[in-house]
């Protein structure tokens, strides 16, 4: 399941992904770029890693700490969608028509 990750107008965001190093070391050039307006970013299903975002504005990344990481985790159970109860069983078959001739004979 995949989320958007939404931010709002500001800075140039670079998204990292999961590159560690270049969060680390603010290296602008390992990042892409999610622009100067508001931008969405798909977060893959990767439970257990971590994403990484720096500013890409001059030294913002590096000398103002301006960067963030995102931890994934699994959503709680309540937040996934019930199951579709299952299909009711099938009608029983119809019974089979059964017929009797009876005669009457009327006794004196």
């Amino acid at each position: 399941m995949k989320k958007g990750l939404t931010r709002a107008q500001c800075q140039n965001v670079l998204a990292m992904g999961d590159n560690k190093a270049a969060y680390n070391s603010c290296d602008k050039s390992a990042g892409t770029n999610l622009g100067p307006s508001e931008a969405t970013y798909l977060v893959p299903d990767k439970v257990g890693e971590d994403l990484y975002f720096i500013c890409g504005i001059g030294s913002h990344c590096s000398s103002k700490d301006m960067k963030v990481k995102f931890h994934i985790h699994a959503l709680p159970e309540e937040f996934y969608p019930s199951p579709s109860p299952p299909p009711p069983p099938p009608a029983p078959p119809a019974p089979e028509a059964t017929f009797a001739c009876y005669r009457y004979v009327q006794r004196p």
